[in-house]
């Protein structure tokens, strides 16, 4: 019975060991470039037409769409940020000075791993 729990032990170590020195540091993440909303859509058009081999048809086609909702998607993802600093403005008045001041540095911790 002592040798199956020294075995045991003896392989949770090993896993353990072996688990720790597998793990690879994670490289500095660059911070993405910013590019306009018509790059965007471009870059979005071109990888599909790889990916999915449209012909140039279905590439104007897919354009046509996409330029018409552009407009839309930018109106929402303003509406977007104007109701997360509403919350944020809510949030801070509930908050001590102390706080608000941790939760700041949480928000820049936040933006340093995007």
């Amino acid at each position: 019975m002592k040798t199956i729990n020294s075995l045991l032990l003896a392989f949770a170590f090993a896993g353990s060991t072996y688990a720790q020195s597998t793990q690879v540091a994670k490289p500095a993440v660059a911070k993405k470039q910013k590019i306009s909303v018509e790059q965007r859509q471009d870059n979005r058009l071109e990888k599909m037409k790889t990916e999915l081999g449209l012909t140039d048809a279905q590439s104007t086609q897919i354009k046509t769409i996409i330029d018409k909702r552009a407009a839309e998607i930018q109106s929402l993802k303003k509406q977007l940020r104007d109701l997360k600093m509403a919350e944020r403005k809510e949030i801070g008045a509930v908050l001590t000075e102390e706080q608000k001041e941790k939760l700041k540095s949480m928000h820049q911790e936040h933006k340093e791993m995007e």
